[in-house]
């Protein structure tokens, strides 16, 4: 494209030189100035009209100042012409052109307007020479042995001021290129010297500065090669090539190149190609290296690739021939933070309000190229992930990107994984992952993935996932997979299972952050249907603890309903410890949000009693918690706690179920006043099973709560209060409350324990 641009510009401008020095030799100018054009068309083949002035000197030198000149284009053509200009000057010395030496002191086209194009079938505008004047010369060829009557020897100052440029390839059904503002010096001496060019143009709003140096013109207009060196320069981009350069039949090129940007995304943008990326990365980017062209292909070796803060070593390959970009690329990489490159988290993510998105996920980006990449990397940051080094291996084709992720290393263990991103059905995206990770040190990496530090030790994880849909929740509620998990030798954050033994009488589980339950493993299996995970087979090993569990989270609404059975056994080790121990089981609840989870110990399940024989007989359900409570006596040294808590906590548990002597069935109920005034007199409970009479202390009191005299013998010796403070039987009946169910009673008592 470049030759072609090239070799059309100098051909207008040899074009219109020998037009301006063949003016004076035809006719009077001015005079004859459609003859002029005639003779010019004659010349050229292209019709050529002169509607502005003339003016022509010709001592010492040839002067020739011409106004608003039109070359028509070839038939065809989609332009309405070649070229336009405003005004052309031309200095040509006179002595050397009589002797048939051409030596132009300079030539200036003003505003000129030159499109150039490639037609349908291949054929270029700018072809000239068809027309009789051309047969004419062919026809009256000197004999061999003679010379053409005028030779170029030299050419001085040829500038372009203000002018435009367009270039289109309608045989490619390319859009246009048009340069505006094009002012341009053009150092070419003779067809032997090495062409210089130096100027500035406008594209796309943007000026830019261009300075080439062809050292063999000659050979690249005969499809041969050239050494070429070119600059340049504008605000989206600055670029520096050195190397060979050849035309023939295709254009190729090698040799160093030197390229950087201030931003990849305004430069994608400028060159009509947006990336429709916004995050915060994409910005300031170089790259160095080996450049060959070659048709729709371009290779960089032994390249220095920088963008943003990721600056890697390697090849590079692109072509730019098939309907996207194709990226193959061999590099290794220092640090690679992905961090910009990610869409922003959405706001609330990682609290208990936060809700999955309903917007659709946009895949346009998956759509831009298609890629094949090989990365090394070392101190891989993903959000809040770090990953020591890893290899990344990417292809990307027809919007479905799949990396294959091996020899990572993170967090004290290794790992590999396969991540697919599927976007290559309209409207939907495809998401497919499978890890396998081992020696992890589980509570800074499951506090970097996903800001829960309650777990720590060593994790062996196996997860394998698919959904798919066209938002967050489209694609939670659509995952569907399974997956292992077991964690060695650590322990359980926020809560202190072993303490709940101690408090059952007293509050339950304890909770905070400097609690922790210790556990040698802990491990189970899950699947995952709908967006919801379920796990039946959860258990744990810990000193003094055996803990089974199941139950399931919904990552729809981001939920936990899980029941956990930690037995407390009378055995401090942990792993190798025995799974068969008899002891106190003591369930607990776990239910809420992801980010507010309640725990609630069931008492009734600890003890393991039925509601309704709880209530017929608490002694006999005190003598099956005596049982419970012998498989964990000897527990050992230091968990004594344990063991009086239980008991403790047993004892409160059943007294709420004993049968206060106050509930016995009344024979007689005294009035009202006298009620008052014997529970204004009456001593404590123990005191009403005497027969003795109250002390003296107890008379004046009450003496001094008595009303009138007559009432004094009412409230005579205490044989006889408990008669008198007896209601009759038909009074007490409308005054009493339903009876409860024995499950009621039961839940009553166990809420009294546990309060």
């Amino acid at each position: 494209m470049f030759k072609k641009i090239l070799i059309g510009v100098l051909v207008v401008v040899v074009l219109l030189v020998g037009a301006a020095v063949a003016l004076p030799f035809l006719v009077p100018v001015e005079k004859f100035k459609t003859e002029i054009a005639e003779q010019i068309t004659k010349a050229t083949g292209r019709d050529v009209a002169i509607a502005g002035s003339i003016d022509l000197s010709v001592y010492p030198n040839i002067a020739l100042d011409v106004r608003d000149v039109t070359v028509a284009n070839a038939p065809g053509g989609k332009a309405p012409y070649l070229a336009k200009i405003g005004q052309m000057l031309v200095n040509v010395q006179l002595m050397p052109l009589l002797s048939g030496e051409l030596r132009v002191d300079s030539f200036k086209l003003v505003k000129p307007d030159i499109n150039l194009e490639v037609g349908p079938k291949g054929q270029p505008n700018w072809a000239i020479g068809d027309g009789e004047a051309a047969k004419t010369a062919e026809e009256k060829k000197p004999a061999e042995g003679g010379e053409s009557s005028i030779k170029l020897i030299e050419l001085g100052d040829i500038s372009i001021e203000d002018g435009k440029l367009s270039y289109v390839d309608l045989s490619a059904g390319g859009a246009p290129i048009q340069l505006a503002a094009v002012n341009m010096k053009l150092d070419y001496k003779d067809i032997d010297s090495p062409l210089g060019l130096d100027g500035s143009f406008v594209w796309n709003k943007e000026p830019i500065k261009l300075a080439l140096t062809v050292k063999n013109p000659n050979a690249l207009i005969a499809g041969q090669a050239s050494p070429v060196s070119v600059s340049v320069n504008a605000a989206p981009v600055r670029m520096t090539f050195g190397g060979t350069v050849r035309t023939g039949e295709a254009v190729s090129a090698g040799g160093a190149l030197d390229f950087s940007t201030p931003s990849l995304k305004k430069l994608a943008a400028w060159a009509g190609t947006p990336l429709g990326y916004e995050g915060k990365g994409l910005e300031a980017a170089s790259v160095k290296g080996t450049l060959s062209y070659g048709g729709s292909k371009i290779a960089l070796k032994d390249a220095t690739v920088k963008i943003d803060n990721i600056q890697g070593n390697g090849s590079i390959g692109i072509d730019t021939g098939k309907s996207v970009p194709y990226i193959a690329a061999d590099l290794d990489l220092g640090e690679l933070d992905l961090n910009p490159y990610l869409p922003p988290e959405a706001a609330g993510a990682g609290t208990s309000s936060y809700q999955w998105s309903n917007d659709e996920i946009e895949t346009a980006a998956l759509h831009a190229a298609n890629a094949d990449l090989s990365l090394k990397a070392k101190n891989i940051k993903y959000r809040n992930l770090l990953i020591d080094s890893g290899v990344v291996a990417v292809k990307l084709a027809g919007g479905k990107l799949t990396l294959n992720l091996s020899g990572l290393n993170l967090y004290g263990g290794s790992g590999v994984g396969t991540l697919v991103l599927d976007g290559s059905s309209k409207g939907t995206v495809g998401i497919t992952q499978s890890f396998k990770l081992t020696g992890l040190q589980a509570r800074p990496f499951m506090t970097a993935l996903a800001n829960y530090d309650t777990i720590s030790g060593t994790a062996d994880l196996n997860i394998n996932t698919t959904a798919r849909g066209r938002s967050e929740r489209g694609i939670v509620s659509s995952m569907n997979g399974g997956g292992a998990f077991q964690f060695s030798d650590g322990a359980l954050h926020g809560f202190n299972l072993a303490s709940m033994v101690r408090n059952l009488s007293t509050g339950g589980l304890a909770k905070g952050p400097e609690q922790k339950t210790d556990f040698a493993v802990l491990a189970g299996t899950f699947k995952i249907v709908g967006g919801v995970l379920s796990n039946e087979d959860l258990y744990m090993k810990s000193p003094l603890v055996r803990l089974e569990g199941k139950g399931n989270t919904d990552m729809r609404s981001r939920t936990v309903k899980y029941r956990v059975e930690p037995k407390f056994v009378a055995d401090l080790k942990g792993q190798g410890g025995a799974d068969d121990k008899k002891g106190l089981v003591v369930p607990v609840n776990i239910t809420g949000n992801w980010h507010n989870l309640k725990f609630t110990p069931d008492l009734l399940g600890a003890f393991k009693l039925d509601p309704e024989a709880l209530v017929k007989d608490p002694k006999a359900a005190l003598e099956g918690i005596k049982d419970q409570l012998k498989s964990v006596k000897d527990i050992g040294k230091g968990a004594e706690g344990e063991v009086k808590g239980v008991r403790d906590a047993a004892k409160g548990f059943l007294d709420g179920f004993k049968k206060p002597k106050a509930a016995e069935t009344p024979k007689e109920a005294p009035k009202a006043e006298e009620k008052k005034e014997v529970k204004q007199a009456e001593p404590p409970k123990e005191e009403p099973k005497k027969t003795d009479p109250p002390k003296e202390e107890e008379k004046k009191e009450v003496k001094q709560a008595e009303p009138p005299k007559e009432e004094p013998k009412k409230a005579e010796p205490p044989k006889e209060e408990p008669k008198t403070a007896e209601p009759p039987k038909e009074e007490a009946k409308p005054a009493a409350a339903p009876e409860k169910t024995p499950e009621e009673k039961a839940k009553d008592a166990a809420t009294k324990a546990a309060e």
